[in-house]
């Protein structure tokens, strides 16, 4: 069999009104309608990930256990929209809120600088709002026409989930870690970026690595959000400071090496908080299920300013 795209793709509802009414008058996607009940959104862009998500990391990353609650119907598929800006997802899920819909977790920024939140439609599709800023700038697979820069067809809205330091709510502990779609695969190189220029960059991580990296046991962390590049940086520790805000951590970042799934090792286990390469690699692929060994990350390696 030699499967070419998605097709198509599209929730089958019991009760076609209530299915247009979310779909169309609650998300406000434009439909045709081109024959009785069926609708077709001809212009919204198409999916480039195709991720096979177990329902126990789809649970861990909405409630942060990996037991979907027995409340809740458990869904089928899971399917995520691309919203214009971060703030967009906050409103969007208010307004879904204001029309009755129950929002299983509401907007926040993972560690890898997607925000996201998610609910559960009237079919039972697990649905996440999101933002990743890699789809919005000049070299991003997402173009401004919704179009797939790289081969000029329908562009990615999902997304798969994260690396290394994990969600906020769905992280496996290191061995003792919406799914966010990765980087186009691309040739591996050694080669550290050149110095940033301001603001300083930022690098977002869960409030439960603050020890980690001030022991020293964190050394590095593996990210699809950049590009990030060697010289004065904060991490930012979500949470982690009175009050539940953030918590600025200056470091310098020392090498920024690009590299495939496939030539991790386990030094980068290690310099990571993991024993070994195996355990690393299934946090890894828990928050995001479709990466490939050929898929490129930055491995980001840093040390406490002073």
């Amino acid at each position: 069999m030699d499967i070419q795209c998605i097709a198509g793709f599209g929730p089958i509802g019991p009760d076609a009104g209530t299915t247009h009414r979310f779909w169309s008058q609650d998300l406000g996607i434009p439909f045709d309608e081109l024959a009785p009940d069926y609708f077709h959104a001809q212009d919204l862009g198409g999916a480039r990930v195709f991720g096979l998500w177990p329902l126990a990391q789809a649970a861990e990353a909405t409630f942060g256990s990996t037991e979907w609650p027995a409340d809740l119907p458990v869904p089928q598929a899971w399917i995520e929209l691309e919203m214009a800006s971060p703030e967009q997802v906050g409103e969007g899920l208010e307004e879904l809120r204001g029309r009755g819909h129950r929002i299983l977790v509401d907007a926040h920024v993972e560690p890898w600088g997607q925000t996201t939140g998610r609910l559960l439609t009237p079919e039972g599709l697990l649905l996440g709002l999101s933002y990743m800023p890699s789809f919005h700038t000049d070299d991003a697979l997402i173009g401004d026409d919704g179009t797939d820069t790289t081969s000029g067809t329908a562009a990615s809205t999902s997304t798969g989930t994260a690396v290394g330091d994990g969600p906020q709510t769905a992280e496996p502990a290191p061995a003792a870690a919406s799914p966010a779609a990765g980087p186009a695969p691309a040739a591996a190189s050694s080669a550290s970026s050149p110095a940033p220029s301001s603001p300083r960059q930022r690098i977002a991580m869960l409030a439960r690595y603050e020890e980690q990296i001030r022991s020293g046991a964190k050394l590095q962390t593996i990210r699809v959000d950049g590009p990030f590049a060697t010289g004065p940086a904060d991490i930012v520790l979500l949470g982690a400071g009175a009050d539940g805000a953030d918590l600025l951590l200056p470091v310098e970042v020392t090498c920024v090496r690009r590299t495939s799934v496939g030539e991790l090792t386990d030094a980068d286990a290690q310099a990571d908080g993991y024993p070994a390469l195996p355990p690393f690699l299934d946090a890894l692929r828990t928050h995001m299920p479709e990466l490939s060994d050929s898929d490129v990350l930055d491995v980001v390696t840093y040390r406490l300013g002073d």
